[in-house]
């Protein structure tokens, strides 16, 4: 959707904050110089301060979901609308009931818009378009705060997935394997990378099990350590985010998997951070590591699980400042 819309739709919010047409009950509402059906959508903020897009609908039956974190139901209004142009009839009514997802809802608006273009049916191309979103609106609305740790720990992966979205031209989502719980933080289809992120006087690096440092399916693995730190002059995690979704194919995807990890584009923590620097790795027989073959018969059959912190500085003989983007393009050459 063209930065015009975008514009368009956050003006809309701020004249509804300054006063906008009153529907009654509180509400406030804007039209905006989109039609669908012959009369104009319409954006409104209802008493309790929520926002609403309200879409014209005609006699069909749609699905409703009216207690989602995004919600949709159908309702029939009668008011005035600015410019003179009432507000009158049954309307696709999509709701976001969470203040602090607001701006994913505006994402949510933008694509409403692009979906009822020359649509024969404007509400149900709406709906439709609302039912892509609702899952990622459902883990969104139960994440928690991340902590400055955490931040650091998602600022280098998604550094290192948009240093693979920019170097291989075929980037596909599922290639994304860490929010999945999955040993390795990427599988591409010649090469693994497991990502650790650590901050300014971390010592070491955490290994999270025995399939952590093994290779995949026989690919090469590489370790890849990002030093993160706070600079005024970086970016947000969310900035980081939208930088990746603005490049990258299967953009929905991409999202449902950030959210995974807690992590949105529209995420207000102003912490701004860089990466200094870039260790990496091949894991091969020399690499310190502790595998499950390493253990004696009886403690193999008895231990299924291990974690273990590696010394960064010990780490260093078998590591070297690089480039994630080297690693994946010649993997893929």
């Amino acid at each position: 959707m063209s930065g015009d819309a975008a514009q368009l739709v956050d003006g809309a919010w701020t004249e509804i904050v300054r006063g906008g047409e009153r529907l009654g009950s509180g509400w406030r509402s804007k039209n905006l110089p989109v039609r669908a059906r012959g009369r104009l959508l319409a954006l409104a903020v209802d008493e309790s301060g929520e926002h609403h897009l309200l879409v014209p609908k005609g006699p069909e039956s749609l699905p409703t979901t009216p207690h989602s974190p995004l919600a949709v139901s159908v309702r029939d209004f009668s008011f005035s609308g600015a410019g003179g142009e009432p507000v009158e009839g049954s309307y696709l009514d999509i709701h976001c009931r969470i203040a602090g997802l607001n701006g994913q809802f505006d994402k949510v608006v933008l694509d409403v818009i692009e979906a009822i273009k020359d649509s024969k049916n404007p509400a149900a191309a709406a709906a439709a378009s609302v039912a892509a979103w609702r899952r990622l609106f459902a883990k969104l609305a139960d994440l928690g705060a991340l902590t400055y740790q955490q931040r650091i720990a998602v600022f280098g992966e998604l550094s290192v997935l948009q240093d693979v979205v920019e170097n291989v031209r075929a980037f596909q989502p599922d290639w994304w394997t860490g929010p999945r719980r999955e040993p390795h933080d990427f599988e591409l289809p010649d090469v693994s990378l497991e990502v650790k992120s650590v901050g300014e006087g971390s010592a070491t690096v955490t290994i999270h099990g025995f399939d952590q440092m093994e290779k995949s399916e026989g690919k090469p693995l590489h370790v890849v350590v990002r030093k993160v730190i706070e600079r005024p002059s970086g970016k947000t995690v969310a900035e980081l985010l939208s930088e990746i979704l603005s490049i990258a194919g299967g953009a929905s995807e991409i999202r449902e998997r950030a959210a995974a990890i807690g992590v949105f584009d529209t995420d207000p923590d102003v912490t701004r951070f860089e990466v200094s620097e870039t260790l990496v790795g091949e894991v091969s027989a020399g690499f310190p590591r502790i595998a499950q073959s390493d253990l004696s018969p009886e403690a193999q059959s008895a231990v299924s699980n291990i974690n273990y912190d590696l010394d960064i500085e010990m780490l260093k003989s078998s590591m070297a400042i690089g480039s994630v983007g080297d690693i994946v393009r010649s993997a893929h050459d």
